[in-house]
């Protein structure tokens, strides 16, 4: 995913392998946190507890090349569900797929975890996630213009998520691989994507081995 990232490219390899591990690392211990905090509720539930109302709306999921799951929103702060684009990866992922998948969680419990993540990130006092690792654009002298990396911000994002519904997944469901996939995906479902590519897709975000060295990007 970070690979995918133009401005990920003016790191090293070495940069990228440790911005990467910081993004899930963050992502993870935040989930650990707010599970301590809330050891009995689904994201669902964290959200409210939270003030962070979740809506969901019928509007076009999609926006030129993206295809909108979920974003969240600041002022006022609020998560909002596509119904229109979660309805084809539920039906493609189907009861079976969910269960093998996410266990007692759901696809849309996912992305509402996603969207906590950026909400925690966005009203706390910590330096974000896309702005720890500033590489330089180009410079005159001794001036800088340097640029933040929002990528990382969705990996950590997709981090929370995993382990915020860890415990919701049936014991035989083999560990789940940092869910790098943001809210808006690249295609149009209903013009370029057949439901079962989403499903492929899905299922490769949840269930993936964990990842090592360059292809952790």
């Amino acid at each position: 995913m970070l690979e995918a990232d133009p401005h990920a490219q003016l790191l090293d390899h070495a940069t990228k392998l440790a911005a990467v591990s910081a993004a899930l690392a963050e992502g993870t211990g935040t989930a650990e946190a707010l599970r301590a905090r809330f050891p009995d509720l689904a994201p669902h539930g964290i959200a409210r507890e939270l003030g962070v109302p979740i809506e969901t709306i019928d509007d076009d999921p999609a926006v030129g090349s993206l295809w909108r799951f979920a974003e969240y929103r600041g002022r006022p702060a609020r998560i909002v569900l596509y119904r229109r684009g979660l309805a084809p990866l539920d039906r493609a992922v189907g009861d079976g797929l969910a269960v093998r998948l996410l266990g007692q969680a759901t696809p849309q419990e996912v992305f509402v975890a996603h969207e906590l993540f950026h909400h925690i990130e966005a009203t706390r006092s910590d330096i974000p996630m896309a702005r720890r690792y500033r590489p330089t654009l180009f410079r005159i002298g001794r001036w800088h213009w340097r640029t933040g990396i929002a990528t990382l911000s969705e990996i950590a994002a997709g981090g929370f998520a995993r382990a915020a519904i860890e415990r919701a997944r049936s014991a035989t469901t083999r560990p789940s691989a940092p869910s790098a996939m943001p809210a808006s995906v690249s295609g149009r479902p209903g013009l370029s994507r057949a439901a079962g590519d989403w499903a492929k897709i899905f299922a490769g975000a949840v269930t993936a081995p964990p990842l090592r060295g360059r292809e952790s990007f």
